[in-house]
């Protein structure tokens, strides 16, 4: 009996398992007969397979699952399964583009966003951002080294502890706006809506009611520019003025020219905008947002 190549028979078992239709429609006949036990055992495993992809979601997922009800998500899920189905050996991979999924299930000719349409999605980019900064490295000197970026004995020298003290105060001052990188944990996001608020609301129903299900209500569009990142091994959302979400924007573009200033905010002139600049960098650094360029 032919048999089709690997790859071949390997493309249909992927297919077979995540693309909700009737498996007879995949099953090639020298392999798998249409009525034969084969079916019913291999649809066993197709729904074991996508129950355990939708786990993966939920658990990335928890307050847009949350807010979307159970219902609703799993019906997302299913589709994003069929659409999107693994590439990688890592689960953690899999929801990488759930909610530019989501984004695109949103209707296209509509004059206004709806919100309840449109937080989800801002809502999903949160919690993947909150993800990347998990697993990014960060200023924590283990977490350098480990990816290979700095020796434990440069940690220190290159300024990775950030220095709150009036002294590094001082430093900020002295330093020129370009003179600072972001830190490589840093996620930054623009959104209509203040998600840092509705975070903080979550963890707080958390906290108080662990066995609850954390569902703030669904808030009123605000405009928001938020910084994710992470010090001591703990993830932080920071709202930021719309010229700070600039200035760190240009730096994260930057490798080491000099900025131009006049281009981050309408309400500052050049100089003005500078001398913002070395008042906060000292905060910015002691928050884990930037750290002292090494050159």
């Amino acid at each position: 009996m032919h048999q089709p190549p690997l790859a071949v028979l390997q493309s249909w078992f992927l297919h077979a398992l995540g693309s909700g239709l009737p498996l007879q429609e995949f099953a090639p006949q020298q392999l798998i007969l249409p009525e034969g036990e084969e079916v019913e055992r291999l649809s066993i495993y197709s729904r074991a397979y996508v129950l355990r992809l939708q786990e993966c979601l939920e658990a990335d997922y928890p307050l847009t699952a949350a807010l979307m009800g159970p219902e609703l998500f799993s019906f997302f899920c299913g589709r994003y399964i069929r659409q999107s189905p693994s590439r990688s050996p890592s689960l953690y991979d899999f929801g990488e583009g759930f909610a530019d999924f989501l984004q695109r299930t949103q209707p296209q000719n509509a004059p206004q966003p709806d919100p309840a349409l449109a937080f989800p999605v801002a809502l999903a980019r949160l919690e993947r951002g909150l993800h990347r900064v998990m697993r990014a490295p960060g200023l924590e000197p283990s977490s350098q080294t480990a990816a290979g970026l700095i020796n434990e004995t440069a940690a220190s020298a290159a300024g990775f502890e950030p220095d709150i003290t009036p002294f590094g105060a001082l430093s900020g001052l002295l330093r020129r706006p370009e003179d600072w990188e972001v830190t490589p944990c840093l996620q930054l996001m623009e959104s209509p809506f203040p998600l840092r608020a509705y975070w903080i609301a979550a963890r707080q129903m958390q906290l108080s009611d662990p066995d609850a299900i954390p569902c703030p209500p669904l808030p009123a569009p605000e405009p928001s520019c938020i910084a994710l990142t992470r010090q001591h091994y703990r993830v932080q959302v920071l709202e930021l003025e719309r010229w700070q979400y600039l200035y760190l924007q240009a730096l994260s573009a930057n490798k080491g020219q000099e900025l131009s200033l006049q281009d981050l905010s309408e309400q500052h002139s050049a100089a003005e905008l500078e001398a913002e600049i070395a008042v906060w960098s000292a905060t910015a650094a002691a928050q884990a947002l930037i750290m002292p360029r090494v050159a």
